[in-house]
């Protein structure tokens, strides 16, 4: 069995001084929230030698200005996936988290301004490269299947590098 939990919203930038009560709850309530009532719902259905994988975000761990709402629900994510790993393995269903990196979806871009925000991923990432939703399935398919079977508790980046540490190209772009 496989249980697959993606859900996200994320509101608009902000720092603390100009964060929205309202926005917070709503970024909560449904990456935070909605995972865990999702995996409640899904364990019904699940049997032993079963696999969980949680969608995540690099913005859990490669923090960002303006991103506390969403960074913050996404690391409450990572950190519910390895407790979920712990309790969930003498039942033998692994639970992993996946971070996808810069994928084009309505909720990657702001459509003022397209441009310029592809230009910034690219400087961002070691790869340079704007992923599709498809370039992403193998990653999964993988946590799926047996061939996985000893991973539990991972948070898999698969997002170019952005979670790494600086790119050549955003140092180039800073120092020159």
């Amino acid at each position: 069995d496989v249980l697959i939990l993606n859900a996200g919203v994320g509101p608009p930038s902000h720092t603390i001084d100009e964060l929205d009560a309202n926005d917070l709850k709503r970024t909560f309530d449904v990456n935070v929230y909605g995972v865990v009532f999702g995996m409640q719902e899904g364990l019904r259905y699940m049997n032993k030698g079963g696999s969980v994988i949680i969608t995540s975000s690099p913005a859990a761990t490669a923090f960002r200005l303006g991103m506390s709402a969403y960074g913050s629900s996404k690391a409450a994510v990572n950190a519910l996936a390895k407790i979920w790993a712990i309790e969930l393995g003498p039942r033998d269903i692994r639970v992993n988290a996946v971070l996808p990196g810069i994928v084009e979806t309505e909720m990657a871009f702001y459509p003022d301004g397209l441009e310029e925000e592809i230009e910034m991923i690219r400087t961002l990432t070691t790869t340079g490269k704007l992923r599709q939703p498809k370039d992403l399935a193998p990653v999964y398919r993988f946590l799926a299947s047996a061939a996985s079977d000893t991973l539990s508790g991972a948070i898999v980046a698969c997002d170019d590098g952005l979670s790494s540490g600086y790119s050549k190209a955003l140092l180039e772009k800073a120092f020159g």
